[in-house]
């Protein structure tokens, strides 16, 4: 029982009063600790030289929108750290390597590397701090922001592997390049000409393709007008359907390959297209083996230009890619480098091709953009690695769809351009994987 004259306070308020004095406890035990830190920084300063300072939140005011159409940059929230000996009028410049962020009213200071800068004032005269002396200081915030540099667009650059020039030359319908064999190479070698792509694409190269004798007396003089022209010499099938090659113009090519000009033999191979009937197939095959062992014979490494042409007869059993195949083996050619050009052959005919010949370049024309042969072309540009494609024009053939007149080596930027889409490439990395894959094969510096 209670004594007489004391009062004895609630259950209930006891417990508060209890969790009350706990927690003015704890606050005081907390501020001691702060208190603690506080001295202990303050003297680390001391001993160090370091002034005393206070922080300061600051919001930067926003950008107006500039007349060049750039749009307005949000205010800027950061964290400074002012002297507590700051004058009337501060500047607070940022570290240029230091990104302070404000999240849930903390700043966390995030390191990276410094960039090309450009510097930046925004000043806002509002802002106005205390010092620890009780003056007021004005901050006039300084702070850099990254830029991007400008820097022209470099051109794309890229090699012709295949065009008939003096095909393109003879046709005389290339009146709005020219007049002259200079002013049209000129034209062709020119940056964004023809066609005016939305990108710059530079012509570094054309390897223009004589595969017909008649036309071997006229390359010296196509060839002198410009050192960027190369060229491979050889027999195209189509023009050996009916007679053997003659032994002068086997000594013919192998004068040719003598020079640097000259970076290959062909094209020549098998095309069972014009050749209908089994004895013009076999006098093909025959004259294929003649240029063989002569390229066997004569040691020479410049890369083989190989054409390969199956009947669009969907009967005909015949397969130029076995039987050329086959020839390659026989003289052990299989792995000499090689120009497969304008391919139309299946996936399966591309991977025995690829895992047979381990120096055999893929040549691709605007075939790849034609409706009948893109999607089964476009299957095999997805298989093979970039390393193994080469594009071609085969000017003045093959041209583009809906394209007036003859094709110009110019539009091998659109086979390129196909590659780079079928295999979801950048175009500058497929531009310079491709040419680099030209140089490689025909030796061009």
């Amino acid at each position: 029982m209670a004594k007489a004259g004391k009062t004895v306070p609630e259950p209930r308020k006891v417990e508060m009063l209890a969790q009350t004095n706990a927690s003015t406890n704890s606050k005081k035990k907390r501020g001691g600790q702060a208190s603690r830190q506080k001295r202990k920084y303050d003297k680390m300063r001391a001993d160090l030289g370091i002034e005393p300072s206070f922080t300061v939140r600051i919001e930067s005011a926003p950008t107006p929108p500039t007349p060049g159409g750039a749009e307005s940059e949000p205010p800027t929230k950061f964290t400074v750290c002012i002297p507590s000996t700051a004058s009337a009028s501060t500047t607070v410049t940022r570290h240029p390597s230091r990104d302070v962020k404000l999240t849930c009213g903390k700043s966390h200071v995030s390191k990276r590397k410094p960039a090309c800068r450009t510097e930046k004032t925004c000043v806002k005269p509002n802002v106005q701090v205390t010092n620890h002396e009780g003056s007021s200081v004005s901050l006039s915030i300084t702070h850099s922001q990254q830029q991007p540099a400008q820097t022209e667009p470099v051109p794309l650059q890229m090699i012709d592997s295949h065009c008939h020039w003096d095909r393109c030359l003879s046709q005389q319908k290339y009146g709005c390049l020219g007049s002259s064999v200079p002013e049209v190479e000129e034209a062709i070698f020119s940056e964004g000409s023809m066609t005016k792509p939305k990108r710059t694409v530079l012509m570094q190269a054309m390897v223009s393709v004589f595969c017909d004798p008649s036309s071997w007396a006229q390359i010296d003089e196509i060839l002198a007008s410009d050192k960027r022209l190369v060229y491979t010499i050889g027999y195209h099938p189509q023009h050996l359907k009916k007679y053997h090659l003659k032994p002068e113009e086997i000594r013919e090519m192998e004068r040719h390959l003598q020079r640097n000009s000259c970076v290959g033999i062909g094209e020549i191979g098998l095309d069972y297209h014009h050749a209908q009937s089994p004895k013009q197939r076999e006098i093909q095959r025959r004259n294929l083996m003649s240029i063989f062992r002569f390229i066997q014979i004569s040691r020479t490494r410049k890369p083989i230009v190989l054409h390969l042409r199956n009947s669009d007869d969907p009967d005909d059993s015949d397969d130029v890619f076995p039987h050329a195949l086959r020839l390659l083996r026989e003289n052990h050619l299989d792995s000499h480098k090689i120009h497969l050009h304008c391919f139309s052959g299946t996936k399966s005919d591309a991977e025995v091709w690829y895992n047979t010949c381990p120096n055999l370049k893929f040549g691709f024309t605007c075939t790849l953009l034609y409706r009948g042969t893109r999607e089964s072309l476009h299957e095999v540009v997805k298989w093979l690695p970039a390393s193994s494609l080469l594009a071609e024009s085969d000017a003045p053939y093959l041209k583009p769809p809906n394209m007036p007149g003859p094709n110009h080596p110019w539009n091998v930027h659109q086979v390129l351009d196909e590659m780079a889409s079928a295999k979801l490439l950048p175009l500058p990395r497929l531009y310079d994987q491709v040419l680099r894959n030209t140089k490689q094969l025909y030796n061009i510096q």
